[in-house]
C-alpha cells in the first residue's frame, strides 16, 4: 500500500487520514475483486492456498477422532450420573458447550499457524 508515505507513523490531518483509508480500501476491495475473477496478476496464489488449507484440513481430520471419543465418553459418564428425564444421548447444554470450547482451544494454534502461513503467501 502507502506506507512508505507516511513512514512517521499514520497520518494526523483528518483529510490525509480520510484518503489514507479510502485508498487502502479500494486496493484491498479492487484485489478481492481480482481474485474473485479469479485474476491472480503474476502469480497463482491458488496452489500455495490449496497446500495450506489442505494441511489445516489434515490437522481437523487428525483431531476428530479423538472430539469424537470425547464427545462419547462425556455422554455416557453424563447418563451414568447426573441422568433423569433427559433423552439418552443428551447432555447438558453447558457440558457440551465445554467440550466444544475446549475443542477450539486445542486448535487454535495450528489454526493460528495457518493463518500466517496464508498471510505469508
Amino acid at each position: 500500500g502507502q506506507l512508505q508515505r507516511y513512514e512517521a507513523g499514520p497520518p494526523t490531518d483528518e483529510n490525509e487520514k480520510l484518503m489514507y483509508v479510502v485508498e487502502e480500501l479500494s486496493d484491498f476491495t479492487q484485489k478481492v475483486i481480482d481474485l474473485s475473477q479469479g485474476n491472480c496478476g503474476q502469480r497463482n496464489l491458488f496452489p500455495p492456498l490449496r497446500s495450506e488449507f489442505g494441511k489445516w484440513e489434515g490437522i481437523l481430520e487428525e483431531q476428530l477422532p479423538c472430539f469424537v471419543k470425547e464427545v462419547e465418553e462425556v455422554i455416557q459418564n453424563y447418563e451414568d450420573t447426573f441422568r433423569g428425564a433427559e433423552l439418552p444421548g443428551f447432555i447438558n447444554y453447558s457440558v457440551f458447550q465445554t467440550l466444544v470450547r475446549n475443542h477450539v482451544k486445542k486448535l487454535e494454534e495450528p489454526a493460528k499457524a495457518t493463518m500466517m502461513s496464508v498471510r505469508d503467501i
